[in-house]
């Protein structure tokens, strides 16, 4: 964080602000998202700026203060989990996924990136975010083990989210998938987000997905009594050896 000072008719004004993607909070990011731009509406919200400081600033510093904050504009390589929990309607606490998927296993990927490519946030959010588990020690992941039957009554709170809410969430995978993206360049050959519209405001239709489970298929040949085995890998696991696969079969040729 940087400390940064106004003075303002002989009181001083002291805020802590973000240097990078790390030390952005929920709350800043739920601001980004909301804005959609680095602006000064921005720069306002993440400092905490108070009114007497905000309306006493001049151009001169309002360009300085946005300035400060032009590395927002980076978001290739982006690793956090800023939604890191979510309170739902009923007061349930929910728990989210490790930024690197390392505790997100095969199955539950396949069924949350499914209903991500089709925009059914309130679906995804429901397979990833999980209560905690009775017996969590912090040495294990801290939500319940996935099923899909326990992601049709979780979807009874997550579809009652608001939207502002659901947006950050999906934005954040967005992010944290387009890291694997990059990482496993081989496997992910086709973009997943588009803009849902164009600059003349139509529809832009989107990309047919990738079929994982007949990937996973194809790499076990006739061995399909694995296919658990691969279900329950995590998500870093299956992608690695997939990706391994098929650099293999490209030397191969």
């Amino acid at each position: 964080m940087k400390k940064i000072d106004f003075e303002v008719a002989g009181k001083r004004y002291d805020y802590n602000v973000p240097e990078n993607w790390g030390e952005v909070t929920a709350e800043h990011f739920r601001a980004y998202v909301e804005v959609g731009s680095v602006n000064a509406e921005l720069v306002r919200r993440i400092v905490g700026l108070d009114d007497v400081v905000a309306v006493s600033l001049t151009p001169a510093d309002w360009w300085w203060l946005t300035h400060e904050f032009e590395w927002m504009n980076d978001i290739d390589n982006i690793g956090k989990l800023f939604m890191e929990d979510l309170t739902m309607p009923d007061g349930a606490v929910y728990y989210g996924y490790n930024a690197d998927f390392s505790d997100v296993t095969w199955e539950e990927w396949t069924f949350a990136d499914s209903y991500a490519s089709l925009g059914r946030w309130d679906i995804m959010t429901a397979v990833l975010y999980r209560p905690e588990r009775p017996d969590w020690n912090r040495e294990t992941d801290r939500r319940i083990p996935f099923t899909k039957y326990g992601t049709e009554a979780r979807l009874e709170q997550t579809s009652k989210l608001d939207e502002m809410t659901i947006r950050c969430v999906a934005y954040n995978y967005k992010l944290l998938r387009k890291r694997l993206t990059n990482h496993y360049g081989h496997i992910f050959y086709e973009p997943f987000d588009e803009e849902e519209t164009s600059k003349t405001g139509k529809k832009i239709q989107s990309k047919p997905r990738t079929d994982w489970l007949k990937l996973i298929r194809n790499m076990m040949g006739d061995n399909f009594y694995e296919e658990q085995k691969y279900l329950n890998l995590s998500v870093p696991s299956v992608l690695f050896q997939l990706e391994s696969r098929v650099k293999e079969a490209h030397h191969g040729k």
